[in-house]
C-alpha cells in the first residue's frame, strides 16, 4: 500500500471542475520541512474526487492549513527547457481542517482529550486514584491494601 500523510497550507484557492460526470477538486499544497537555514518547502498537487470534492470546494482557500492523507504518485513531465521533472501528486483519501491563516470566526468543538486512559469530551479530565490509593466514595469496593488480614486466609488450607 502506498500512503502519505502530511500537514500543509494551500498555495492558492482550490480549483473545481468536472471530469466527465465526476467532480474533481485540485489543490496545490505546501509542506515545510526542516528548520532555520535548512528549511525547505515541498509542493504537492492534491486531487479530491467525487462528492467530497463538491462539498469541500467552498472551504479550500489560500493559506488554510490541512492534514492530508492519500496515495502518492510521481508524475513525470517535460519542462520548457527540455529537461525532465517529477511532480508529486496525491489522490486524497482523507482531509482534515487544521486551522490556519485567513480563518473566519469558525467555532470548532475541541477534540476529546485523554488523561490516564479516561476519555472525556471538551477537555474535562477525570481524576483517577493511584493504584493503592483508597477510594472515599461510599459503597465502593476497598482498595487491595484496605482488606483486613482476617478476611484473607481464613479458608486457605495452609
Amino acid at each position: 500500500m502506498n500512503s502519505i500523510s502530511f500537514l500543509g497550507r494551500l498555495g492558492r484557492d482550490g480549483e473545481f471542475k468536472m471530469v466527465g460526470d465526476t467532480p474533481l477538486l485540485s489543490l496545490n499544497v505546501a509542506n515545510n520541512v526542516g528548520f532555520g537555514d535548512k528549511k525547505t518547502t515541498n509542493w504537492f498537487n492534491c486531487n479530491i474526487w467525487g462528492k467530497q470534492a463538491a462539498s469541500l470546494e467552498q472551504y479550500m482557500t489560500k493559506g488554510k492549513l490541512f492534514a492530508i492523507t492519500g496515495e502518492l504518485t510521481l508524475r513525470k513531465f517535460e519542462r520548457k527547457d527540455g529537461t525532465e521533472g517529477v511532480s508529486p501528486e496525491v489522490r486524497v483519501d482523507r482531509i482534515e481542517f487544521a486551522g490556519g491563516k485567513n480563518e473566519e470566526s469558525e467555532t470548532i468543538a475541541p477534540p476529546e482529550t485523554f488523561n490516564e486512559g479516561v476519555c472525556e469530551p471538551n477537555n474535562k479530565f477525570s481524576s483517577i486514584p493511584a493504584r493503592n490509593e483508597p477510594s472515599n466514595k461510599p459503597g465502593s469496593a476497598p482498595a487491595p491494601n484496605e482488606v483486613a488480614d482476617e478476611e484473607i486466609g481464613s479458608d486457605i488450607p495452609f
